[in-house]
């Protein structure tokens, strides 16, 4: 929520549509629900993606959010906290930044 600038039931919509897609797998644990990118990557995300990056002239348009989530990361790692037992923080990178996909 906080890398995205955007509120929980927002997110949580936008998820479960993309879950529904066929984008991302989602599984409970505890009180969390850890969502992942399907594997293969699928081609609407790949191309949903690459229209992005095609027509933007400046910054990528992830620029802003990854920022936001190296503070985050930082601040994390800083305080010592756990993220969920099968999430670690380079997972939360790399599932976060889709650039780096």
């Amino acid at each position: 929520m906080e890398a995205l600038g955007l509120d929980q039931v927002k997110i949580s919509k936008h998820l479960n549509y993309m879950r529904r897609l066929g984008v991302l797998t989602a599984e409970r644990e505890a009180n969390w629900m850890i969502y992942r990118l399907a594997e293969p990557v699928p081609p609407l995300l790949t191309d949903n993606l690459a229209s992005l990056l095609r027509f933007q002239e400046e910054a990528l348009p992830f620029d802003e959010d990854n920022a936001r989530l190296l503070v985050i990361l930082k601040r994390l790692a800083d305080k010592k906290q756990a993220c969920p037992k099968s999430v670690s923080q380079s997972t939360l990178a790399s599932a976060c930044c889709l650039t780096t996909i």
